[in-house]
């Protein structure tokens, strides 16, 4: 088959990814070695992520102006509602399938526009998760409230108006049925971690004591590891913290100076992106503790999970 991806909501800079990022480029390998044309709608930027992820494909690039220059809410309304002026359907009238690879405004857009246009292809979504108020924990009321509103109300009607078959996480399968979203069309997914390459590679020594993997943001969490991890050094003083992920420079400076300022730069080593099957000589999860969690259970109460962990 000939299966289109939409790939058009990423907004990192080639070398940061997501988890949804992760399920769209891992399914688009496996259906890659199975035969299937595979080609990609994207940015920039995007093909930037695929060349680094070494993700062999047809890759059309949509060059916008003003993509990363205006606030993010007007950014993926810009996306959404000018790619579909700058696109030519026509080149892609061969397709059987047509991916959306988010839930994301730009994503869900386009591929419902190019669905309504290429009469047999028929549209699809990974739908991995809304968007949540704590997501966007940053911003301020009106601008939380009209993104996670515009996503869960509006998009998941346009996926239903347009017919969408919706491949779920089971998380995101909960809140689609609330929505009114038929059963019979929400297929189960699972998230797109290849377990044998994982299994594949032995690490040789214990390198860390604990690891976090993400986006430097706040939502997730990153800025309360510098508490957490000063209190776990206090009981273990040569405990060492592996950071891996990137993000916006403010906040990266933010967290190195969270760090200098509780005297832990001896503790916690930043490594930044690290793509591909390299990392898992880090995340072994025999050798060491593993957690993005800290703004769902609380600092402390990863603090008390650290402290426990080392002791067993």
């Amino acid at each position: 088959m000939k299966i289109l991806m939409i790939f058009l909501s990423y907004i990192g800079n080639g070398f940061s990814k997501t988890g949804g990022d992760t399920y769209f480029i891992e399914i688009s390998r496996r259906l890659l070695k199975k035969g299937h044309r595979i080609p990609i709608l994207t940015t920039r930027n995007g093909a930037k992520l695929l060349d680094n992820e070494g993700l062999k494909s047809d890759i059309y690039i949509v060059d916008l102006p003003l993509i990363g220059k205006i606030p993010w809410f007007l950014d993926y309304l810009w996306r959404a509602f000018i790619i579909p002026l700058r696109i030519n359907p026509s080149r892609f009238s061969d397709v059987d399938i047509i991916v959306s690879t988010s839930p994301l405004l730009p994503d869900v857009i386009v591929t419902a526009f190019f669905s309504a246009i290429l009469d047999k292809a028929k549209p699809i979504i990974y739908h991995h998760g809304f968007v949540t108020p704590l997501m966007l924990s940053k911003y301020n009321f009106i601008q939380r409230f009209l993104a996670v509103s515009i996503q869960r109300k509006f998009l998941t009607w346009i996926l239903r108006k347009f017919s969408f078959t919706f491949f779920a996480l089971p998380t995101a399968r909960e809140d689609l049925l609330i929505l009114g979203t038929p059963k019979e069309i929400i297929k189960d997914m699972v998230n797109g971690i290849d377990i044998k390459v994982i299994d594949d590679i032995k690490a040789k020594k214990k390198l860390f004591d604990g690891i976090f993997m993400g986006s430097i943001i706040p939502g997730k969490g990153i800025l309360d590891l510098p508490e957490i991890w000063r209190n776990v050094v206090d009981v273990f003083p040569k405990a060492r913290l592996a950071i891996l992920g990137t993000g916006p420079h403010k906040f990266i400076n933010k967290l190195k100076k969270e760090i200098k300022e509780r005297n832990i730069e001896k503790n916690i080593v930043l490594l930044g992106s690290i793509l591909g099957p390299r990392k898992y000589v880090l995340l072994n999860p025999q050798r060491s503790l593993y957690f993005q969690v800290t703004v769902r259970i609380g600092p402390l109460a990863l603090w008390r999970l650290c402290i426990a962990a080392f002791h067993a």
